[in-house]
């Protein structure tokens, strides 16, 4: 963490404080001339480069003016808030502008206090040593913007208004906070003799809340006719009771006295030097929550805003080392739990192949190879995908017999996938059977299902031709009005080609001659 220094500076010196782990400690003292320049110099060159700089000054010549200004946003409320201080104050290099709210009315007109040191040359010296310095100065405050979170610590000001009186070495600061701001501010120089004397700052704190709560009320910033105002008395360390005896309330002002040691136990301040007033207070608050306003200008505070980048840039590049380191880590874990996984799956592998060696060890010896056996086992499975019954054939040719009472079964055969060439429908072959491809099959010509039916004819005289062609006709024409029944030969009881001759002698056929005959028809394989 940057070391960090706060300069509490009055009208006639400047008082280097250090604030760490709650306690104040105070440092050299600078006078306000040329040798104390000199020595603030040098004092500078000897801190370390990352030191932090803040400035408190306790000064006479500080002025605050509320306006009333439009509500608007962005570059444009900038540069209007710009142009008043402008108009308001001859030089605006330390001076700022603090929103008091917006007004409930039809215009919501927005409440601006305007507050510069109106002595900058007080400053300046001061200033161009620290900006030579190359020391980063966070910013320049007054002691009225640290007596508004004083009072707020201490349970006044949040919303009722407050006057928040407290002696420092400037002298008797007393500041005026509403609604948790500070509304106006002025700070009463006491003689050096009077500091001496308790009782007469006793009667300083109350001298003066009176005449600042007259002068508050003649300017209209507190009303005329309203709750009493509570005023908060910071004692010095020792002295409450003096301070509550010499502060009566009455009907327009309500004193609430707390000692700076009580006030500095309630904030969370350990340790402060013994002889500190309620600068340390003050301090102590600059060092821990800094307001957001504070005066200085932007060539100020031109190497705070480099250790600011600085540090946004190392606050950056460490989030992201820990982003990385995390899901490094998630990483890490992932693949560690992935290793004993494997570690697992393998040992696990190992088990199954030594039960399948024993196992497979009890086995009878086979005649063939494992190798064979599968190619045999796919083969079968095969087989038995593509595998076909006769039943559907078998039903178009009992269909066809129906209509055929005349006509016995005596034979039967079924052939799958055989080839055959298709007669044609007007030739009729009696006495052999019809021409078949190879067995290795020519390609293109069409495989079926096919079912050979041989049988006898009853009931009909082997000399009645004509019956018995009708017979046989009648059945290959049923056969044929089923769907995808295709009639690949026939064979009568007697020989009809046309290159024959018929012969014989009809009387001589005795009746107990009975006439067979032979008809294949099959389906294509795929066919519906």
């Amino acid at each position: 963490m940057a070391e960090r220094r706060l300069i509490y500076l009055t009208s006639w010196r400047a008082t280097v404080y250090t604030v760490r782990r709650g306690a104040v400690m105070q440092g050299p003292t600078f006078p306000n001339e040329e040798e104390g320049y000199e020595q603030f110099t040098s004092y500078l060159a000897e801190l370390p480069r990352s030191t932090l700089v803040y400035v408190l000054a306790d000064v006479v010549e500080e002025d605050f003016h509320l306006e009333m200004v439009p509500k608007v946003y962005g570059s444009d409320r900038k540069q209007m808030v710009s142009r008043r201080l402008a108009q308001r104050y001859r030089d605006t290099s330390l001076s700022l502008a603090l929103s008091l709210g917006t007004e409930r009315g039809q215009r919501r007109d927005e409440r601006l206090l305007l507050s510069s040191f109106t002595n900058t040359q007080l400053f300046q010296p001061w200033l161009n040593v620290l900006r030579f310095s190359e020391l980063a100065v966070v910013g320049v405050y007054s002691v009225a913007l640290i007596a508004s979170q004083l009072a707020r610590r201490l349970g006044f000001g949040a919303k009722a208004p407050c006057l928040a009186v407290s002696l420092q070495p400037a002298g008797l600061r007393q500041t005026l906070i509403e609604h948790g701001r500070v509304r106006f501010s002025r700070l009463g120089p006491l003689e050096p003799g009077d500091l001496k004397q308790p009782a007469r700052v006793a009667a300083a704190f109350a001298g003066e809340t009176t005449r600042i709560h007259q002068y508050l009320t003649a300017v209209r910033i507190l009303p005329r006719e309203g709750p009493p105002l509570d005023v908060l008395l910071l004692a010095p360390t020792g002295r409450r009771q003096l301070v509550e005896a010499a502060a009566s309330s009455t009907a327009q002002v309500r004193y609430h006295v707390v000692d700076v040691a009580e006030a500095a136990h309630r904030i969370g301040l350990r340790d402060m030097p013994t002889d500190a007033g309620a600068e340390a207070l003050y301090l102590y608050l600059l060092a821990n929550r800094a307001p957001r306003q504070q005066y200085a200008g932007e060539q100020i505070r031109q190497q705070y805003r480099t250790h600011e980048g600085r540090v946004a840039l190392l606050t950056g590049g460490g989030l992201l080392f820990l982003v990385c380191a995390l899901f490094s880590g998630y990483q890490w874990f992932t693949v560690m739990e992935n290793r004993a996984r494997m570690a697992e799956e393998l040992q696990r592998s190992r088990a199954v192949s030594e039960d399948y060696a024993r196992v497979t060890r009890n086995f009878p010896a086979i005649p063939t190879t494992a190798e064979n056996l599968r190619v045999a086992v796919e083969q079968f499975e095969a087989v038995e995908k593509q595998g076909r019954a006769p039943e559907a054939m078998l039903v178009e040719l009992a269909r066809a017999l129906d209509v055929s009472p005349n006509l016995a079964l005596e034979n039967l055969r079924w052939e799958l996938g055989a080839q055959w060439r298709e007669q044609r429908p007007d030739t009729r072959k009696g006495g052999g059977a019809p021409q078949r491809p190879d067995a290795k099959g020519t390609p293109g010509t069409p495989r079926y299902d096919i079912v050979e039916v041989s049988g006898r004819i009853r009931d009909i005289p082997a000399s009645d031709y004509r019956a018995l062609t009708k017979a046989v006709d009648d059945l290959v024409s049923q056969l044929r009005r089923q769907a995808g029944i295709v009639i690949l030969a026939t064979r009568l009881p007697f020989d009809v080609d046309s290159d024959t001759t018929l012969s014989g002698d009809i009387s001589e056929v005795r009746d107990r001659d009975v006439p067979s005959f032979q008809v294949t028809f099959g389906k294509r394989v795929g066919a519906s």
